[in-house]
């Protein structure tokens, strides 16, 4: 089969392959990665040479490196918009994690700025011995103090400061834009010149662009799905960022690493995307990865995929592991006749017989398993008693999963996921790709291969 190179008949072709030669994929890409070795050891030579960063912005001096190369998301023009499906998708990724890591961007470009004007110990105790309710009530009031309008409207950001939260991120050293944000504000109401007050000046929608930006990060990091490409917002945050850092860091020097240097070259993403394809299908079978897995899982696991040589950062990492987890068994309970009377305890006790005993099962609410019960998506707890309940008629498959450690694996990813941003203090990037690798033979095990 031929195509005029038109993308839209270029996919065509492509999706009638993948249909009914998913083994000729496999063998293309395979030959297409031992192509660019060479190309790719190059490019790594030349990222080898970058300088070395300033370390008193380590961390935010690391995510700006990475920031710029998304450059593209940004400054495109509206014919970039038309590339093929792997390319669009490549964007959506990358959007995705831009968003993220300027979000990370400005929890540290806070943490920074608040080490240079921190509380008294007499301003501190007060708040450390007050709980939430009462920090949100004192934040509202230093921020009407400083010159914020209407700051009852962004109390989603005031309402997470108490002690555990305080001594938790300065004891980790993990900043949490909720209560850095807050800590600043009260701050800056005892700072009559401040760069903070400067900030606010020039950005009087400060509080309403960190709102939105923590809503939608909350909503980007449990996802699976990647939403469409938006230049308008993309440019938006980087403008926000851009300001935050250029005040409240006046002397970090990052000259161009605040700028648009930089792009993320799309030859050199869709090369990633292609080791990782070949990888996974070796890992998963050509026929379930190009043909039955779900689109949305597909995307997540080329995020992690075992070919990688640099992955997210643990706390995304977590959270991909976790949704490719929960979704697959989504999917595969939604094939499943079920019983919508069954409850809990029912569960448990089958699930018990069968010599499968979990917290991660016993703490699941009872609400969580009547919304699988109904083929609705919920926790991961949840969608794993109920898939191994009614795995329970097949001792075989039972036993399978039960030698692939299946609830072993179900509950590192509920401990890991609760530990949230700090998960990086109780695992490491080693461990989770074992989890993965795991995952992956698993995963087969539940497509029925």
């Amino acid at each position: 089969m031929v195509s005029d190179g038109f993308v839209v008949n270029v996919d065509a072709v492509n999706e009638y392959i993948k249909k009914n030669y998913p083994d000729f994929i496999s063998v293309v890409k395979k030959r297409a990665t031992k192509n660019i070795v060479a190309t790719m050891d190059g490019d790594a030579l030349e990222e080898s040479r970058e300088a070395a960063p300033n370390y008193k912005y380590r961390e935010l001096k690391g995510l700006l490196s990475k920031i710029n190369s998304f450059s593209n998301l940004y400054t495109m023009g509206d014919d970039d918009l038309l590339k093929n499906s792997d390319e669009m998708q490549l964007l959506k990724n990358a959007q995705k994690d831009f968003l993220l890591k300027c979000y990370s961007a400005l929890e540290w470009s806070f943490y920074y700025y608040y080490s240079k004007y921190p509380l008294s110990s007499d301003v501190k105790s007060i708040i450390e011995n007050q709980n939430a309710y009462q920090n949100t009530e004192t934040i509202v009031q230093m921020a009407l103090k400083i010159g914020v309008s209407s700051p009852e409207k962004y109390e989603v950001l005031f309402h997470a400061l108490d002690r555990n939260r305080m001594r938790r991120m300065f004891k980790t050293e993990t900043p949490e834009l909720r209560v850095i944000v807050s800590l600043v504000v009260i701050s800056s109401a005892y700072h009559s010149q401040c760069e903070f007050r400067e900030l606010l000046q020039k950005r009087p929608g400060l509080f309403s662009g960190l709102c939105d930006l923590y809503k939608e990060r909350s909503h980007l990091a449990h996802q699976t799905d990647t939403t469409e490409i938006d230049k308008a917002r993309n440019k938006e945050v980087h403008d926000l960022l851009i300001d935050v850092i250029s005040i409240l860091q006046p002397d970090s020097n990052f000259g161009e690493s605040i700028g648009d240097k930089g792009t993320r070259r799309i030859s050199s993403g869709s090369q990633e995307r292609l080791n990782a394809e070949v990888s996974l299908s070796n890992r998963l079978g050509a026929l379930y990865y190009y043909n039955l897995l779900p689109t949305n899982i597909k995307e997540e696991w080329l995020l992690v995929s075992p070919d990688k040589k640099q992955y997210p950062e643990v706390a995304e990492y977590v959270d991909i592991l976790y949704r490719i987890m929960q979704d697959t068994l989504y999917y595969a309970l939604r094939d499943i006749r079920k019983n919508p009377q069954l409850e809990k305890s029912d569960i448990l006790m089958k699930l018990k017989e069968k010599g499968i005993v979990s917290e991660s099962y016993n703490t699941v609410y009872e609400a969580f398993v009547g919304q699988i019960l109904m083929n609705v998506s919920s926790t991961l707890g949840a969608h794993a008693m109920v898939y191994l309940y009614y795995q329970s008629n097949d001792p075989e498959q039972l036993e399978k999963l039960k030698k692939a450690n299946f609830t072993d694996t179900i509950e590192k990813l509920v401990q890991f996921r609760k530990h949230g941003n700090n998960v990086a203090l109780t695992t490491n990037i080693q461990e989770l790709n074992k989890i993965r690798d795991n995952m992956l033979d698993i995963v087969k095990l539940i497509g029925g291969n």
